[in-house]
């Protein structure tokens, strides 16, 4: 994995195109903590794998193996049917730590990931509010590619929802490419591909 930065105080990205798409392999390489720092433990794990499927150059069977690690997560449990914070169904999985629930939301069809949300599950110290409080979200509208860091992506139809392909111009003759987009499976022994 490559951070891909310009002048100081620019944005990066991290290619992600180098990292193994192999489970076990790309476990390993998280727990270490070698593609993202951050304190050992799996919350921390949950939120790397969080942060690598937000990204939206993440390669399908990229994504497809943090989904298996995600599954096979202690402490990892599957919420279900929900909305997420722009009212849009999915289905949510989350990793309950230190008094709160971090919750990822998923497009049931295609598994892009619609938001996040975090639920205070015991009062503590940091969180004085009532179990089931949410104390922080996000929702994933929509993304595609801009020439300049002062461009706004813009979706040609407002209507369409985030999380299914885009195959349209994004800009003079360039083309958001259709992808294959891991899907969360329903059943055991489901591939998680379309």
């Amino acid at each position: 994995m490559v951070a891909t930065a310009g002048p100081s105080n620019s944005l990066f990205f991290l290619d992600l195109s180098g990292l193994p798409t192999d489970p076990a392999e790309l476990k390993a390489r998280i727990e270490s903590r070698e593609i993202e720092g951050g304190p050992p433990g799996d919350a921390e794990t949950f939120t790397i794998i969080a942060d690598l499927l937000r990204e939206t150059y993440a390669p399908p069977a990229l994504r497809a193996a943090l989904y298996m690690i995600a599954a096979e997560l202690p402490g990892v449990e599957l919420i279900g049917q929900t909305k997420d914070p722009a009212g849009r169904d999915g289905i949510a999985v989350a990793y309950a730590n230190a008094g709160a629930r971090h919750e990822l939301i998923f497009d049931p069809d295609t598994s892009v990931m619609l938001g996040e949300r975090f639920v205070v599950t015991d009062a503590t110290k940091e969180y004085r509010v009532a179990p089931g409080t949410v104390v922080g979200w996000a929702a994933y509208l929509s993304s595609g590619i801009v020439d300049s860091t002062s461009e706004i992506f813009r979706l040609e139809d407002p209507s369409q929802e985030a999380g299914h392909e885009d195959t349209r111009p994004c800009d003079e003759g360039g083309l958001i490419p259709p992808q294959r987009h891991p899907v969360i499976p329903r059943e055991p022994g489901h591939s998680g591909l379309r």
